[in-house]
């Protein structure tokens, strides 16, 4: 199943039987691994949260047991990964997220450029614009970050009157 044909799909709650909304984005957990929660419009034109462990099922609609799963989205929420640019750490640009491979669970298989595939464990670091990747052959020791004074440098400290 892949993401593209769950964006757009409605949400149905079982309990109420009516449409709750449509589902327009997601969010991903902190290792990018898989989708935490979904992001919906509802029809009173709010914009949810549901999480994906509220999910019944997902075929051309994704059904949940009730709305009170739901939950209205605060304004700092985590971004999501479709259309940030994809770099690796050689600097060649891979071009944007266009789609994700999920399983049942909604455990990421792979994500896909127009020219690549990729995987959640190559994922460094992702916000709204930009996902960087890690490249097999590349060593991230040297990009720790440095104090500004040497361990072992001699501070003279005098005191002004």
């Amino acid at each position: 199943m892949n993401l593209s044909s769950i964006i757009g799909a409605p949400v149905i709650s079982i309990f109420d039987n009516r449409i709750i909304g449509t589902i327009f984005s997601f969010q991903l957990n902190k290792t990018h691994s898989k989708i935490a929660h979904f992001l919906l419009e509802g029809i009173d034109e709010k914009v949810y949260l549901l999480p994906s462990i509220k999910i019944f099922a997902i075929q051309d609609a994704v059904l949940i047991k009730n709305s009170t799963a739901l939950s209205v989205v605060a304004d700092n929420s985590p971004p999501t990964i479709v259309n940030t640019l994809v770099i690796d750490l050689e600097g060649k640009i891979l071009g944007k997220v266009v789609d994700i491979e999920l399983t049942k669970s909604q455990q990421i298989k792979s994500l896909y450029t127009k020219s690549t595939q990729f995987y959640p464990h190559q994922i460094l670091a992702c916000n709204y614009n930009v996902t960087i990747l890690k490249t097999d052959n590349t060593t991230l020791n040297h990009f720790r970050p440095r104090s500004t004074i040497p361990k072992n440098a001699i501070n003279n400290v005098s005191i002004l009157r």
